[in-house]
């Protein structure tokens, strides 16, 4: 029987693919533009899809959004990475986005991932790298760097209208608002939109991408690379000697999972504060507030700017934003007085807060016309507000706020807590001590999603005094993953400024009056100091 050419070579390949040595998995070899590649697994049928295979057909079957999550090492980016540098050989006159929820420079960008894959493909000679794109010149296939809460959201869809791929890294940061604005955004027939991500919590925003029918899920984790080098492989069955729990998130990519006792805010109680107001007849009166969380600027990297109004107990509106300084951040607090009319703004006064509160005392003081509203700081690392006030009573025993609260920040979203309880007591026909101490949400879930999913990720701890302590805020933030490794976490943006917006709830402490408060049972009847609201 005669071979052809193609059939020894593909034989002598496949003689190639061994199981590896660690994880047992063999690599699939499939060709490719003219080539064999050895590939993943998991993403043989991703590759099948995209049409680039040769004597395959086209099995392009109408799946407009890839999920591709898991934990660490199963190769997604590299992955998707020689997927879409095949991909811009075959398609003409497209561009793939290459993006994430911020993005202050290509750096922070897969760009070395996408043009290490260009060489390693040996398709450098017909290609172009410039400061923030990638151009094929033979098929005129362009990749561009930019991130979603910045440019991408600013830009017309006239200046979408060539993209047809989007590869979202880190896609567990992005916001509701982002994925709202980007899945109608991009609208060429066989569009392929790719979210990378390590498995975060249940209810990340991006989770809701696997609801469409137009979804393709893969789960990948090192169990599933061919390709695991021997030191990947010794860290994961280190850490999950060291700490079984963190390994099943890392490694294994299961959701995390918070002490629910442990949580300050749960979503399910925040859910419940939908319209609370509304369904118990309460008319929220009197003047609003606003409650700002300050960021430098696009220099902060992954912090954005938020603001959030109320009037009573009632959060009416809230918001983020980016921008370039601190002059601009009062411009824009500014612009929504006009908007709004509250009369007095409540500002985070530590840090860049700082900067904001000199920035505003400057243009009281030097400028003709002087802010239309009051501004009051808020200081959450300073010790407790009214902390010889107090706050409960165990037996003969009195506990202040100054023995019951680490510092101020802990008060803040404690208030939160006491006040999200008193709302389902009411929704329950209890009844509580002072009516307008209750938490309250106007609108519907999709415009607080991102709120709640942030309020919901705080949790709390007691330090050895016993006082309590936020133990973590949700936000964009960076940490280790204990593996020399930088993860990207929400940073409390929206959650802060909800909490700021309460300083006059507990600027004189906050009190519980009733039966005993643990850790276990917080059935307390709630009331506050008497105050001008």
């Amino acid at each position: 029987m005669d071979f052809t050419f193609n059939q020894i070579q593909e034989e002598l390949e496949r003689r190639k693919c061994v199981p590896n040595e660690y994880t047992g998995v063999t690599p699939v070899l499939m060709r490719i533009n003219g080539k064999f590649k050895k590939i993943v697994p998991k993403f043989q049928r991703i590759f099948t899809i995209a049409g680039i295979c040769d004597d395959m057909p086209d099995q392009t079957d109408g799946y407009d959004f890839i999920p591709i999550d898991g934990g660490r090492g199963g190769a997604k980016s590299e992955s998707i990475c020689d997927l879409i540098t095949e991909i811009a050989e075959v398609e003409h006159n497209v561009e793939c986005l290459c993006t994430r929820e911020v993005q202050n420079s290509v750096e922070e960008s897969i760009y070395s991932y996408i043009k290490n894959w260009v060489i390693n493909n040996g398709y450098d000679d017909h290609y172009r790298f410039l400061d923030s794109k990638i151009i094929n010149t033979k098929t005129n296939f362009v990749f561009r760097f930019k991130g979603l809460n910045g440019s991408v959201r600013t830009e017309s869809l006239k200046a979408l209208a060539k993209v047809k791929y989007v590869i979202v890294e880190e896609a567990r940061t992005m916001s509701q608002k982002s994925i709202d604005m980007l899945l109608p955004s991009v609208r060429m027939n066989g569009r392929k939109i790719f979210f990378l991500y390590n498995s975060g919590r249940e209810n990340d925003p991006v989770e809701s991408i696997k609801k469409y029918e137009e979804t393709l899920f893969i789960k990948i984790n090192v169990f599933d690379n061919p390709f695991c080098p021997e030191v990947l492989w010794r860290q994961c069955q280190a850490d999950k000697k060291i700490d079984f729990e963190r390994y099943l998130h890392v490694w294994e990519g299961h959701y995390i999972k918070d002490d629910p006792s442990r949580v300050l805010l749960p979503f399910e109680w925040l859910e419940k504060c939908l319209n609370a107001h509304k369904t118990i007849g309460y008319e929220p009166c009197g003047k609003l507030y606003a409650g700002v969380d300050v960021a430098e600027g696009k220099t902060t990297k992954h912090d954005k700017n938020s603001i959030s109004i109320r009037q009573g107990p009632v959060t009416k509106w809230s918001d983020t934003w980016q921008c370039d300084n601190i002059y601009q951040s009062v411009s824009r607090v500014k612009s929504e007085y006009y908007n709004w009319g509250f009369e007095d703004v409540v500002y985070d006064a530590v840090g860049v807060g700082a900067a904001y509160g000199s920035e505003v005392a400057r243009i009281d003081n030097t400028e003709a016309e002087k802010l239309p509203f009051n501004h009051i700081p808020f200081k959450g690392s300073n010790m407790v507000y009214g902390g010889d006030s107090i706050y409960t009573r165990h037996g003969n025993k009195i506990v202040r706020n100054k023995d019951f609260f680490k510092n101020a920040k802990a008060q803040q979203w404690w208030n939160l807590r006491l006040m999200a309880q008193n709302t389902i007591k009411l929704l329950d026909g209890k009844n509580i001590d002072r009516e307008d101490y209750f938490l309250s949400f106007e609108g519907d879930l999709e415009q607080w999603r991102e709120a709640f999913n942030e309020l919901s990720q705080a949790t709390f701890k007691e330090d050895p005094a016993g006082r309590k302590m936020i133990e973590k805020a949700p936000g964009i933030r960076e940490i280790d993953d204990g593996m020399g490794n930088k993860q990207k976490v929400r940073s409390p943006n929206i959650g802060d400024s909800i909490g700021m917006l309460y300083f006059k709830y507990f600027e004189n402490g906050l009190r519980a009056h009733g039966s005993d408060i643990t850790d276990k049972k917080e059935e307390a009847t709630f009331t506050m100091p008497t105050m001008t609201m």
